[in-house]
């Protein structure tokens, strides 16, 4: 199922966050991890101002996709 994230949720966000950081780990390798980690608290940050969606099987959080406008 396909739901609007609730950034206010501190619980999902830190799954949004566990994604966020899983995904760039495995997609950029050739990019140093401390950088990754390093923009945790930026993205962070910046998620609520943004219509973010989940893709989640058995209420838990299992992809992520972001809409701008």
């Amino acid at each position: 199922m396909i739901k609007l994230i609730d950034s206010t949720n501190e619980t999902l966000m830190a799954d949004v966050m566990a994604i966020w950081l899983a995904g760039n780990l495995e997609r950029h390798a050739f990019i140093n991890p401390h950088y990754w980690e390093e923009q945790t608290e930026l993205v962070r940050k910046s998620l609520p101002q943004a219509r973010l969606y989940g893709y989640f099987e058995d209420e838990q959080a299992r992809g992520l996709f972001r809409t701008d406008g």
